[in-house]
């Protein structure tokens, strides 16, 4: 997806381990949303790699994750 065509969607929130083998990914792409006046909300969770939130699932720190995570989808 280009710049341009992110103009008009919702904010977005991303989650992404600190180990995570896409992390610089993940931030560059936000990084980028600014421009098109999105609003970003960007988590890096030290310590966590790929797929922490089943790897890891029923950690106390991993659970708040996934409730924030749920809770910005229920805010679109």
């Amino acid at each position: 997806m280009t710049i341009q065509h992110a103009k008009g969607l919702p904010s977005m929130y991303m989650d992404v381990g600190e180990k995570d083998i896409f992390r610089d990914e993940c931030i560059d792409y936000c990084s980028k949303l600014p421009k098109a006046r999105l609003s970003i909300e960007l988590h890096v969770l030290p310590g966590l790699g790929h797929g922490f939130d089943g790897l890891n699932a029923g950690e106390p720190a991993v659970e708040a994750v996934v409730v924030a995570r749920y809770g910005a989808i229920k805010g679109i």
